[in-house]
């Protein structure tokens, strides 16, 4: 089976979660999360309730905004996958097939 079917099918079964996958402890993200937890956790003991209050929708707004902002990369990203499959399937390069 080519590599393309394998994709499509490991895709279709839900073999493939990319929201699934695991920070690695080394990375960028991985560091300015543990930054921006900390730095909650500094404010959370220095505000009084109504802060904190303050602080909890801050972080749920940035939350969600986040969310969405990866939702439609996401979106984008598929989108332009599928235009490079399409490409790629009108040439119908001889390097390029979705045949077995």
């Amino acid at each position: 089976m080519s590599i393309i079917k394998d994709i499509i099918k490991d895709l279709y079964y839900g073999k493939i979660r990319p929201w699934e996958t695991a920070v690695i402890s080394d990375s960028d993200n991985y560091n300015l999360s543990k930054q921006s937890s900390e730095l909650t956790d500094k404010l959370t003991h220095i505000l009084d309730n109504n802060g904190k209050d303050i602080l909890d929708k801050l972080i749920l707004a940035r939350t969600n905004l986040t969310e969405l902002s990866a939702l439609e990369n996401f979106s984008i990203g598929f989108k332009l996958g599928i235009q490079l499959m399409t490409a790629a399937h009108e040439t119908k390069s001889k390097n390029f097939s979705l045949e077995n």
